[in-house]
């Protein structure tokens, strides 16, 4: 019996990881790095203000359907965009995600003007939480904290501004430019 528990141990740990590992490459590279900036501007827009005096006055039904719409929308641009790049259709699957990106702002800023209505749906609220609750387990798991701690350390050693790789990109950057104004 104590095989299958090391079985059923390891099994769990792998979905874990897998749980965890999909987790952080959306949170912390498209999310982070592409999804936010949008997501603010998207928010900053003078037009989206006017739209959602207009979005304000929709029924709960009428603001569900527009985001279920814009949910399935948003994936399947995403499914298909990846099946894109594994066929090897690198720039359309390029382009569909440059499309996804916006899209998926909107959605979200859709869904934060509008959460408090969705939340009424007690079938919605209930998925709503049980999803929340699914995040904050992931955030609190040994595996998480521990890849976390190995990409702040990474972006601290690569990406910060005192960093001599950024430092060595950006002297590469100027070298060629400079190629370029020379050699015209």
């Amino acid at each position: 019996m104590s095989i299958l528990k090391k079985i059923g141990r390891l099994f769990l740990l792998a979905i874990q990881f897998t749980l965890v590992f999909t987790y952080i490459v959306f949170e912390e590279i498209i999310w982070e790095t592409l999804a936010r900036p949008i997501y603010y501007k998207i928010q900053s827009l003078k037009i989206l203000q006017k739209l959602q005096q207009i979005i304000d006055r929709l029924n709960n039904y009428t603001r569900l359907l527009i985001f279920i719409t814009l949910i399935l929308t948003v994936e399947s641009m995403g499914v298909t965009a990846g099946l894109a790049f594994l066929r090897g259709k690198i720039i359309l699957g390029g382009v569909l995600y440059s499309f996804k990106i916006p899209l998926a702002g909107f959605t979200l800023w859709f869904f934060r003007i509008s959460k408090d209505n969705f939340l009424n749906f007690k079938w919605f609220s209930f998925i709503y939480y049980k999803v929340i609750n699914i995040t904050e387990w992931l955030k609190s798991t040994d595996i998480y904290i521990s890849f976390m701690k190995l990409i702040l350390e990474f972006k601290k050693r690569f990406f910060s501004t005192k960093s001599s790789f950024i430092y060595e990109m950006k002297s590469f950057y100027y070298y060629i430019k400079n190629f370029k104004k020379r050699n015209r």
